[in-house]
């Protein structure tokens, strides 16, 4: 084309402009777990854009390498508006932030990126049950008493605090320990129970159970036990004097033996008599003793009165110018705590 003396040429050509795009969602955005579970994610990978995409890779800064579950109509590209699916698992110790990466592909051999992050929320929620004393010896037919101690150690409240026991009943509101009367086990908080069994007659171990819901409506709970020994104490004292009959102005000389009768009253073996502690004599009468003479008869010469033992005492009260009764009075401790009492006398002609 001439015109006013140029020459002038014109074309044109097709620019297609190109516009890939992919996107990546991390399901769920954020949870709250327990210390030691496994935390379960979902990914979401689209493409967002006009371009078919390749070399898909999705990455995560947690779970490694996701695995997945769904690729879309089934082959190694990824159409525009496609969506393949993945997931993936980590065991969860500590908050953390997760994030996943996607990376793929275009025509134009270009590269396209996206990511997204989850956060989670680690909580420890632990109880723990201490039921004391873990030992107790109790008289046939008394009754075993139990504290009950429910602590919370974790971080974070506790509800629904229950507590029972197989032998006994346990008040569900705590005799102490609920520092703001919220009825809720806070952290560090230690409720206080009391447990009573009542009219033992067998040993037994009892168990006690403390359960609790903590904020994801998941129980917790713990156990302890505690044994009872049930024990029949007996203790027997006889008073003799040697000799009987003595002369005005003479002593007299008594002997008081102390025993832990092994047998029961049909004069067998009875498993459950215990040894017995703080064994005492007193007399008195007597002006020299009571005064232990010989040692464990049978036994290994300590200070317990085990079952089948007799301890022999001796007493002397002098000068006598009277016939005399003279009585000794014995106690001993069993493991109960509880004191056994006996007497035992002889007399003395003059």
């Amino acid at each position: 084309l001439f015109a006013g003396g140029e020459y002038i040429a014109e074309d044109s050509a097709l620019v297609d402009v190109l516009s890939p795009g992919i996107d990546i969602e991390k399901t769920p955005s954020e949870q709250t777990v327990r210390r030691g579970d496994r935390v379960f994610f979902t990914l979401y990978v689209t493409n967002t854009g006009d371009q078919v995409l390749s070399n898909v890779t999705v990455s995560d800064s947690e779970c490694g390498v996701p695995r997945q579950i769904d690729n879309g109509d089934g082959d190694a590209v990824m159409q525009p508006g496609e969506v393949w699916i993945y997931r993936c698992a980590v065991r969860a110790v500590d908050d953390f932030l997760n994030t996943a990466t996607v990376t793929a592909v275009d025509e134009s051999q270009a590269t396209v990126r996206d990511d997204d992050s989850a956060s989670v929320r680690v909580i420890n929620p632990d109880i723990n049950l201490e039921k004391l004393p873990v030992f107790q010896a109790v008289r046939q037919g008394d009754d075993a008493r139990f504290t009950l101690y429910v602590s919370n150690l974790g971080d974070q409240d506790l509800t629904d605090v229950t507590v029972n026991d197989v032998f006994c009943d346990v008040g569900q509101t705590p005799e102490a320990g609920d520092s703001n009367n919220d009825n809720v086990l806070n952290p560090g908080e230690v409720w206080q129970f009391v447990c009573i069994a009542t009219n033992v007659q067998v040993d037994f171990i009892n168990t006690a159970t403390a359960a609790a819901m903590d904020p994801l409506g998941l129980p917790v709970d713990d156990s302890d036990s505690a044994e009872v020994d049930v024990i029949k104490p007996d203790l027997n004292v006889s008073k003799l004097a040697r000799p009987d009959v003595v002369f005005i102005g003479e002593d007299a000389l008594f002997y008081i033996v102390v025993e832990n009768p092994l047998n029961d009253a049909d004069g067998n073996p009875d498993p459950d008599r215990p040894p017995l502690t703080n064994v005492s004599v007193e007399d008195e009468l007597c002006d020299i003793g009571p005064t232990r003479i010989l040692p464990d008869r049978p036994g290994n010469d300590d200070d317990l009165l085990e079952p089948g033992e007799n301890w022999v005492f001796e007493c002397i009260i002098q000068n006598l110018v009277d016939d005399v009764t003279n009585t000794a009075t014995v106690e001993a401790t069993d493991p109960s705590g509880n004191v056994l009492t006996e007497q035992g006398e002889a007399t003395v002609r003059v």
